[in-house]
């Protein structure tokens, strides 16, 4: 027990020698002194504290949740959503700041880097045929029109 104390304070000396080294640091020790305890007193003239202006608000406004109704804002990029939106919440505008350098084109609605690609039911076969008659002779079929 005795070793344990001696490594706690810090020399190998007997125990008498620890009492004569805590009495060396009481002595060196001096009370502070006033002005150096001055920033820790309140100020004489409240006229100019900030203590006045400020209030501690320990229970600030808040809306309780539940009582009012929170919009959710659907992404125009999202493809499936887990839950039923208003009609509101679906076709609301884009949120966020408009980018004023961007075109009219590059404004539109885009699901791919060019432009809006629509999903159609065409065989690959029939595909094919159009695209190299397009890069043969420069025309194709309107896949729009029926006939």
């Amino acid at each position: 027990m005795l070793g344990l104390q001696a490594y706690a304070s810090g020399s190998g000396s007997s125990s008498s020698s620890d009492d004569s080294d805590q009495e060396d640091t009481t002595k060196t020790t001096k009370e502070p002194t006033e002005e150096e305890l001055a920033h820790l007193k309140p100020l004489a003239d409240s006229a100019h504290s900030v203590a006045k202006s400020l209030q501690v608000c320990a229970a600030p406004l808040v809306v309780p949740t539940g009582q009012v109704e929170t919009s959710r804002v659907v992404a125009p990029t999202v493809n499936e959503l887990s839950y039923n939106p208003r009609y509101e919440e679906m076709f609301a505008p884009v949120a966020g700041p408009a980018n004023p350098f961007l075109t009219q084109q590059m404004r539109a609605p885009k699901n791919m880097l060019t432009g809006f690609v629509e999903a159609a039911h065409i065989s690959d076969f029939q595909f094919e045929n159009q695209r190299k008659t397009f890069h043969s002779y420069g025309y194709a079929l309107d896949p729009s029109v029926e006939g």
